[in-house]
């Protein structure tokens, strides 16, 4: 899976790395310790729409055939639609995780309720309705 921009200005992996604390930077190590996520650039930026940080993660995608992790929409769309990948944005990694067992749905609730301000309502409702049907 390719790690995508998560905030403005910052990757993950960067936010991470630096020490950042707050839950794109904790879900970003969860998922890097259990092997889920690599961090690498592209060979090429075959990708130049959007930002530098959606270019990047849809180009790494299509470079390796690897799944895309993004939030902004459109390119998301973009992705999948154009580019034929598969894409998944935060709120679908943490069901994911959740799912698999290594974060315990409570847990994924409050994922969620850290990133509400900052991500699409439409997406942290479908996921709060999926993780809610957890067992």
């Amino acid at each position: 899976m390719v790690a995508g921009r998560l905030q403005e200005g910052a990757h993950a992996a960067e936010a991470a790395r630096d020490g950042a604390h707050g839950p794109a930077a904790a879900l970003f190590q969860q998922v890097r310790m259990h092997g889920a996520i690599r961090v690498t650039d592209p060979d090429m930026l075959t990708v130049t729409l959007f930002g530098k940080g959606e270019a990047a993660t849809l180009s790494l995608a299509v470079e390796r055939n690897w799944i895309a992790l993004i939030n902004e929409i459109r390119a998301g769309a973009h992705g999948r639609d154009v580019l034929g990948l598969t894409v998944m944005n935060v709120p679908q990694l943490i069901l994911a995780v959740c799912a698999a067992g290594h974060v315990l749905p409570v847990k994924g609730q409050q994922m969620l309720a850290k990133i509400a301000k900052v991500t699409s309502p439409r997406l942290i409702q479908e996921a709060t309705r999926v993780l809610d049907a957890l067992p």
